[in-house]
């Protein structure tokens, strides 16, 4: 006899964290094997997920108020919420239903289960000698035109000490060869994973996982406009 198996399940992946594994197997049983479908809600939603290749919103950065951040101003991290299965849409459900970049959440319920994935925090590491990175709350909040006095206190910031062309030279970790002049930075987000049936309480699945990225932040040093020539008469 052959029977179906669900196994390996570990959600630590890109689309769940990087070591994610959620195994099928077709194995030979003795004739006489009990294969009847031990049947519960996560079990359904396990069958379901895996047909519905769901994928976790992966985070662009999205610098304020300047696109490239300029030495020694605060840069703010906003980020955009893309669906990489989606052709990059946005992902904006739950708390950031409605908003333009939308935000770390994502729920998928199916058969009266559901599973909802949701950002604890998210960091950033410029990976480079004398600049320290960042932890954020996952709204990452932002007052567009404010002064940085007048930014939220929980705001994403760095204010960054030096150009990105000396990026290579002071870099803490490799920069591949198509980064030019660019900080080659890590972008990390904390996932707490949770899951129950509709109208019950949610039960967190795991330990929840760490998702990583690396991403591109050119710096730039600020620009004196130009001067016409003084003329002493």
């Amino acid at each position: 006899m052959l029977m179906t198996c669900l196994g390996n399940i570990n959600f630590d992946t890109y689309s769940g964290g990087r070591q994610k594994t959620l195994d099928i197997s077709v194995v030979f049983v003795p004739n006489g094997t009990d294969v009847d479908d031990i049947r519960n809600g996560i079990t359904d939603f396990l069958w379901n997920v895996v047909d519905q290749a769901e994928q976790l919103p992966v985070p662009v950065m999205v610098p304020q108020p300047s696109q490239v951040p300029l030495v020694g101003i605060p840069t703010y991290f906003t980020f955009k919420w893309i669906d990489p299965g989606e052709n990059d849409a946005t992902v904006a459900q739950g708390p950031y239903a409605g908003k333009a970049n939308g935000g770390p959440y994502k729920e998928v319920t199916t058969n009266g289960m559901r599973l909802r994935a949701e950002a604890r925090s998210i960091s950033i590491d410029p990976n480079q000698q004398g600049i320290k990175g960042t932890t954020c709350v996952p709204g990452t909040p932002y007052r567009e035109g404010a002064k940085p006095a007048d930014q939220p206190a929980d705001a994403c910031s760095i204010t960054f000490p030096r150009s990105s062309a000396s990026a290579r030279k002071l870099a803490t970790e490799p920069i591949p060869g198509n980064v030019d002049e660019a900080f080659w930075a890590t972008v990390e987000v904390e996932w707490r994973i949770s899951y129950g049936e509709q109208g019950d309480a949610m039960t967190n699945f795991g330990n929840g996982f760490t998702m990583r990225l690396r991403q591109a932040i050119p710096v730039q040093e600020v620009q004196a406009p130009n001067q016409p020539p003084a003329v002493i008469y």
